[in-house]
């Protein structure tokens, strides 16, 4: 009778320890993700995609009218694509972007656009552009582009949407759904989850310390688990498919978003650890009286 009770225990335990693994790894997760996507990080992510993809909303003609204006300095140079992806323009639209990120997920204030400073970088960029490219104009016509610009000025922040404009696009439930996500009040439940499933691991063993080897096991288990998961995954992507991964987003990958992983599974690990060690002090103690 009391064999068929251990073994009844060990698999209630089993099962017990099975939803905590899961629990563990959604919980491990959700403390990664505040610390991957931060400002700096989404600023390189942005960096990666053309200028033109992220200011363009596909109703505002003003790219289009723009570039028709610079054509007819020379139709078969694409002046203003050289002007939108110089390092000073994306990292004015970058930025916006990785402060509207922040403001969506973590409820922080809401990034404005400058247009002063952004008619300066453009006057900068194409200057520097048309004199790369080896053209040669005349004052008039220099002038004409930078009037259209100024006049323009307006049209230019209204490319990019505002705070508003993106919350009511995506959804104010959807909005509220990932600030709950990344907030403090989910991963307070999930703790709350966690002791209640270790309080019954006790209460099923019956000890006041066989709980550890199983919670401490199952904790161990889940901090390699994303540590291995997160690793392979990125492998994949790199060897085995054709995926072109810059050096820039390479280095985003590996040094902060898998070092952060990796950080938060070794956490795991140690607590495990702590919980495994307590289990054999506890029984060599009960051992010994």
């Amino acid at each position: 009778m009391n064999k068929i009770i251990d073994v009844f225990r060990k698999i209630a335990c089993l099962f017990l320890s099975v939803i905590l693994f899961f629990v563990i790894c959604f919980y491990l997760i959700l403390t990664a993700v505040p610390k991957i996507v931060v400002k700096e990080n989404v600023q390189i992510l942005l960096k990666e995609i053309t200028t033109e993809t992220l200011i363009y909303n596909g109703q505002n003609s003003f790219i289009e009218e723009l570039n028709s204006e610079i054509k007819y300095i020379n139709p078969e140079k694409d002046l203003l694509s050289g002007i939108l992806n110089k390092d000073n323009f994306r990292e004015i639209i970058s930025n916006y972007y990785a402060e509207m990120t922040e403001a969506l997920l973590y409820n922080k204030k809401e990034p404005k656009l400058n247009s002063k400073e952004i008619i300066k970088v453009i006057k900068i960029n194409f200057d520097e552009v048309v004199s790369s490219s080896g053209l040669v104009l005349s004052v008039e016509e220099k002038e004409k582009i930078m009037e259209y610009i100024n006049d323009n000025a307006d049209r230019i922040i209204e490319m990019v949407p505002t705070a508003p404009e993106l919350f009511d696009k995506i959804g104010q439930d959807n909005v509220d759904a990932l600030r709950s996500l990344v907030g403090p009040m989910l991963k307070v439940v999930l703790i709350i989850i966690m002791l209640i499933i270790v309080a019954f691991i006790a209460l099923v063993s019956w000890s006041t310390y066989k709980f550890a080897a199983w919670s401490g096991g199952t904790t161990i288990v889940s901090g390699l688990t994303i540590m291995v998961m997160s690793s392979l995954l990125y492998d994949i992507a790199v060897n085995y498919t054709k995926l072109i991964i810059s050096s820039s987003l390479r280095n985003l990958i590996e040094n902060n978003i898998l070092k952060t992983i990796t950080t938060t599974g070794t956490i795991a690990i140690v607590i495990g650890a702590i919980q495994i060690l307590y289990y054999f002090l506890m029984k060599k103690r009960n051992l010994k009286y």
